[in-house]
């Protein structure tokens, strides 16, 4: 995604650069939110008012725990997706609307390759949220936590294309950060479950 936005925010001037990358962070955040409560939908329709709470958090701690073994390699754990890529003629449209229709195609998550399996631990945990808001807001963010990277594109497109190299060669270091966080996120639901009824 840097590779394709980052020329364009680097070729505007000024003003320009931050509003195409407000504008691309603005998608990836907005279909966050809508993929959030399309999730809190589903969760309503295939349960109603019967999906138990402990059920719910154990479910996800349970599963941010096998992607954590999954991330650190240990294991191969399955990784259900779409391979479609965004649309290559989206590149010709101009540079705002190009810079939309990525973040919005990007920040649904499920609609093109998913390269890291925090994202189903955060869709699982707004599939089991109580309310539509909680469940649009953790996509939005996690939408927002992706798009942010390609805010280095500001400082300069070969920065950015070094962090992007970097990014690459660290790959298995950023999956073994992955793993953490995901064992973190796991262990503290479970204690929560165990501990404080879910609620702590």
């Amino acid at each position: 995604m840097v590779g394709t936005i980052g020329p364009v925010v680097h070729r505007a001037t000024g003003i320009n650069g931050v509003m195409i990358l407000g504008i691309h962070t603005f998608g990836y955040v907005a279909s966050g939110i809508g993929t959030g409560f399309a999730l809190y939908g589903v969760q309503r329709l295939a349960f109603g008012h019967m999906l138990n709470e402990k059920i719910g958090i154990g479910s996800v701690s349970v599963l941010a725990l096998v992607y954590s073994i999954g991330e650190s390699g240990i294991f191969r754990v399955p990784m259900p997706q779409f391979t479609a890529q965004v649309p290559a003629s989206w590149q010709f449209f101009s540079p705002g609307t190009m810079a939309l229709l990525y973040g919005l195609g990007l920040g649904c998550g499920f609609a093109t390759r998913i390269t890291v399996s925090t994202f189903y631990v955060a869709a699982a945990w707004a599939l089991v949220c109580d309310s539509p808001s909680s469940a649009g807001f953790t996509l939005g963010c996690f939408g927002l936590g992706r798009a942010l990277p390609i805010w280095l594109s500001l400082k300069s497109y070969a920065f950015c294309s070094r962090a992007s190299e970097a990014a690459l060669f660290l790959k298995n270091a950023i999956h073994m950060i992955n793993s953490l966080a995901l064992s973190a996120a796991g262990s503290g639901l479970l204690w929560s479950l165990i501990y404080c009824n879910g609620r702590c």
